[in-house]
């Protein structure tokens, strides 16, 4: 249900050494990606080590035991054996490419990487955090020529949660507030206000925090949900009309990926949409979070869901602030680690 950032009391970040990432090679099936880098253009005059097994050229999983290592480690799993002085992984998390050397110690302490050992590299929260929202990992083979010999994406959870298909999936143990920052729906423009229900699901659990109407003029209204397991997916549903007074009654989820909801995070700009007869538009709901560019200012662990609960997603009628909630969450991640979701992602959390 959504995707967002914390209240800014609940921002603390502490300096963390790196990230703890498993990477396991598992592909380039008998040829090499032979992929040219910093300058050497096509004349590739050596192959690059073969690793072979399985049909992708890099995949990333996560050991329970591997979150706390503060490190990224590649595992061999299969192929030639290979200098460790000739490698060079290139981490981009979209603020710019950086090198990291691994380290010639523990399994490869003989300068050589075989079937079976790890590759310790030492990383640090600057080279992923501060971007876009993924890390692009690359491993590259340096002889003569250089090649690419494996490469991955890996989501990165800003505040500590990502958000899939519409839930917000959090990576760490964490609390949520829901806030309704407006309501409006009525029977025709100008027409009575027709009832609204909210209700906020959490894992399998559905709360329902504010009994009864919050269509009510009543807003905005806060609920908070403490001492949440990470990986509990929150998702949120509107109901209007839920006793078909004036309406057959209809419920749109957050997480049903099907135009009915719209989903705020940092940056995004808000619809330019104007409200049904004399209610107020989303806009509007939304304006205390505008930066002076007119763009939504979020923080990394917030998102903003803008409902429409009529029967159409055009015309004059859909103006997308039926509801508008911000759920902000409050993760107790400090550090840079990592975590697999409840899909079976692996994503690198960054704090908030």
């Amino acid at each position: 249900m959504f995707g967002s950032r914390v209240d800014a009391n609940d921002r603390g970040v502490s300096p963390v050494v790196g990230i703890a990432l498993l990477l396991v090679i598992v592909a380039i099936m008998g040829a090499v990606v032979g992929v040219a880098l910093l300058g050497f253009g096509s004349d590739l005059k050596e192959p690059a080590p073969i690793f072979s097994m399985g049909g992708k050229q890099l995949d990333l999983g996560v050991s329970n035991n591997a979150i706390d290592s503060q490190e990224l480690v590649l595992k061999h799993r299969g192929g030639q054996p290979v200098q460790v002085a000739s490698l060079k992984i290139a981490l981009d998390d979209g603020s710019g490419k950086t090198w990291t050397t691994p380290s010639v110690s523990g399994d490869v302490a003989d300068g050589v990487w075989s079937v079976g050992e790890k590759l310790r590299i030492p990383v640090n929260t600057s080279e992923v955090c501060d971007g876009s929202g993924k890390l692009d990992v690359q491993l590259v083979y340096k002889g003569q020529s250089s090649y690419v010999v494996g490469e991955t994406t890996v989501p990165i959870a800003k505040g500590g949660f990502t958000i899939q298909d519409g839930s917000i999936v959090p990576a760490t143990d964490y609390s949520a507030t829901a806030t309704v920052l407006g309501a409006g729906f009525t029977y025709g423009a100008g027409g009575p206000n027709i009832d609204i229900r909210l209700d906020v699901v959490i894992g399998n659990t559905s709360f329902d925090p504010w009994p009864g109407n919050i269509n009510d003029n009543g807003n905005p209204r806060t609920h908070t949900f403490s001492d949440q397991p990470a990986n509990a997916a929150i998702k949120v549903a509107a109901t209007g009309d839920k006793n078909g007074i004036y309406i057959a009654p209809r419920t749109r989820w957050s997480n049903a990926s099907n135009g009915w909801v719209y989903v705020l995070r940092d940056g995004d700009s808000p619809p330019n949409i104007g409200a049904f007869g004399n209610q107020n538009s989303a806009s509007s709901y939304v304006a205390p979070y505008l930066d002076g560019n007119g763009k939504i200012s979020l923080n990394d662990n917030q998102a903003i869901y803008l409902f429409e609960l009529g029967n159409s997603k055009t015309g004059s009628a859909a103006d997308f602030q039926d509801v508008v909630v911000l759920v902000s969450l409050q993760t107790q991640a400090s550090t840079t680690a990592t975590q697999t979701t409840t899909s079976g992602n692996t994503v690198v959390v960054c704090p908030a």
